[in-house]
C-alpha cells in the first residue's frame, strides 16, 4: 500500500469501497463542506491520541455497529449528547446558527457550534 505523503494546498482523495456502508455515505452527504468535517475529525483524533497509524488501532473488518461497542460507555461525551429533532439536519439543509457552550477549567468558556458536535455522531 502506498503511503501517503500529505503536502498544504493539495488533495487527499477517499476512495469509497463497492460496498459502503450506507450510513457513510449519508454522513458524507449531509456535510455542507466535506473537506472541513473530515479536518475535524482528524485533528479530533491528534487532540485525543496524538499522531499515530490508525491501522494499528482499529479493526479491520468492521461496521458502525461493531465499533459503537468498542466505545467508552461510561465516559460522557459531548458527541453522545442528544440534539433536538430541529437542530439534525438533512444534506440539503444549511446547518442551524445553534451555539453550545462548553465549559473549560478556566472561568471562561469557548463556544462551539452544534453541528460541529452533532457532524461526528453515528
Amino acid at each position: 500500500m502506498r503511503k501517503t505523503d500529505a503536502q498544504r494546498g493539495k488533495a487527499a482523495v477517499l476512495k469509497l469501497k463497492e460496498d459502503e456502508e450506507q450510513l457513510v455515505l449519508d454522513w458524507i452527504n449531509t456535510q455542507s463542506v466535506y473537506a472541513d468535517s473530515m479536518r475535524y475529525l482528524i485533528q479530533k483524533e491528534i487532540a485525543e491520541n496524538g499522531i499515530r497509524n490508525l491501522q494499528l488501532y482499529i479493526p479491520r473488518i468492521r461496521d458502525i455497529e461493531t465499533i459503537k461497542t468498542l466505545l467508552p460507555s461510561d465516559n460522557v461525551r459531548p458527541t453522545t449528547m442528544s440534539a433536538p429533532t430541529s437542530a439534525v439536519i438533512s444534506h440539503q439543509e444549511k446547518p442551524a446558527e445553534v451555539i453550545v457552550k462548553k465549559e473549560t477549567n478556566s472561568t471562561t468558556s469557548e463556544q462551539i457550534p452544534l453541528f460541529l458536535l452533532l457532524s461526528i455522531q453515528v
